[in-house]
């Protein structure tokens, strides 16, 4: 089987899921119980989804690799504004900025790749949404 990504295994349907499972020759209710571990539970670490078989855990980490997100540049610095630059592993970039003040201090941290707030100085707001 090619190696797929963590993401493939988050937008899988159940049905997706338990086809997958059902090809690589392990009972089809495996997808169920992978897609209570990720959707219900929020658990993406396969050797904490004790009711999945060894086997099946094995071959979850051997196919999907953890999801990395790794930060590529500090693009820039101005008026102690930081902004930094990741990259997803499925090769999607976003940007957080840092804005510090007085009184407080602000992280803005993008949560998808694209984002409807609009703010001119960011990256994500620039991608379709």
């Amino acid at each position: 089987m090619a190696q797929e990504s963590f993401s493939d295994l988050l937008s899988s349907s159940v049905a997706e899921l338990a086809n997958l499972f059902t090809k690589a020759s392990f009972p089809p209710f495996s997808g169920r119980q992978l897609f209570r571990w990720l959707h219900h539970e929020r658990l993406g670490e396969f050797d904490a989804m004790t009711d999945l078989s060894l086997a099946c855990r094995s071959f979850l980490r051997e196919n999907f690799p953890p999801y990395e997100i790794l930060r590529l540049e500090k693009l820039e610095k101005e008026e102690e504004v930081e902004k930094y630059l990741w990259r997803t592993a499925d090769d999607l970039f976003f940007e957080s900025v840092y804005i510090p003040s007085k009184r407080d201090y602000t992280l803005c941290l993008s949560s998808q790749i694209g984002c409807a707030g609009g703010c001119v100085f960011c990256y994500s707001a620039s991608v379709p949404f």
